[in-house]
């Protein structure tokens, strides 16, 4: 099944597609969880592209000779869609789907509250994981929730078939995920999916993207944020244990620029403001303008799953703000 074809997920996306994986659409980022016993109103940061994604995956793709790897669910809706997935999976018989899904998140309120709303809470404690299970309660048994700090965890070497990052947020998580899940990626097999890289905060997945493109072919970005990938062969060990953020600047806007250009145009104009990003945390500031100055906002597609013009527009504004904040 090749995933760089659009039919591969575009038949699962959308308010139509997704009715198969039991998601529909609410309103933007709100969406209804139809389990077997009852339906949960859910909000999430994925978009219906990203969402027919993964349940494409799951069901089409996944072979059941690795795992799933789930980083930073939040409240599940890439778990219900990658467990609809397997339970759809025409190649799977029940044992295979069972703890198939290694889910990681903090499962914390705090710093979602705006985005959360009234989403039930545990009131002493901020704890999501409540909710959580509730979304995935019939398909508990194919999931393996790890609360906690990611940082803290060693996967134990099992093979992954599909690696979900969603949980890449700074330097450090990145370099973990690196470590622990790259060695683990089987060739001709598994799929990577960066959830963040059509963003600017997390410039650091377009250098960890490059550095690492002799192993990975590109297949496809969708609307929202991602981007996805086929493992082509193995990657050492001995190469995940590289910090990247070390490198000296150079290296870094050069791969950022290789990056940028293997994309579409919609998602470089959001690839821009990420780059001036690393410009403006290494105190580049004439690069960094000049790089905002370069950035079109305006729809430069028709297909609204490449339309990255509303994100390119909030992210100018955002790194545009930035840069005069720490500039002075």
């Amino acid at each position: 099944m090749d995933i760089a074809q659009k039919e591969f997920w575009h038949r699962h996306s959308g308010e139509i597609g997704l009715l198969k994986a039991g998601v529909s659409v609410q309103s933007h980022q709100l969406y209804s969880l139809r389990g077997h016993r009852a339906s949960n109103i859910v909000p999430s940061m994925l978009l219906p592209y990203e969402l027919g994604l993964l349940y494409a995956l799951a069901r089409d793709r996944f072979s059941g000779a690795g795992k799933i790897v789930d980083l930073g669910p939040l409240l599940g809706a890439s778990t219900f869609c990658f467990s609809r997935g397997l339970e759809d999976n025409p190649e799977l018989n029940e044992s295979m789907k069972i703890q198939s899904i290694y889910s990681f998140d903090l499962f914390r309120y705090r710093g979602y509250e705006k985005f959360l709303g009234n989403v039930p809470v545990d009131n002493a404690t901020g704890n999501l994981l409540p909710a959580f299970i509730r979304n995935l309660r019939d398909y508990l048994e194919y999931v393996v929730i790890n609360q906690g700090n990611f940082l803290t965890w060693q996967w134990d070497g099992q093979p992954v078939e599909i690696l979900f990052v969603d949980i890449a947020k700074s330097w450090r998580l990145n370099t973990h995920v690196i470590q622990q899940f790259f060695p683990c990626l089987q060739p001709d097999r598994s799929v990577l999916v960066q959830q963040d890289y059509v963003h600017f905060n997390e410039y650091w997945i377009h250098i960890t993207m490059e550095w690492f493109r002799d192993y990975f072919r590109y297949c496809g970005v969708l609307k929202g944020a991602s981007a996805y990938y086929e493992l082509l062969r193995p990657i050492p060990l001995d190469q995940c244990q590289v910090d990247l953020e070390q490198l000296p600047f150079d290296q870094k806007w050069e791969l950022l620029t290789l990056a940028r250009e293997k994309m579409p145009k919609p998602a470089q104009e959001v690839m821009k403001t990420a780059a001036a990003k690393c410009a403006i945390e290494h105190e580049q500031w004439t690069l960094a303008e000049a790089t905002l100055a370069e950035v079109d906002t305006s729809r430069l597609t028709d297909d609204p799953s490449q339309d990255f013009s509303g994100i390119a527009k909030d992210n100018l504004k955002k790194v545009t703000t930035l840069l005069a904040a720490k500039r002075g």
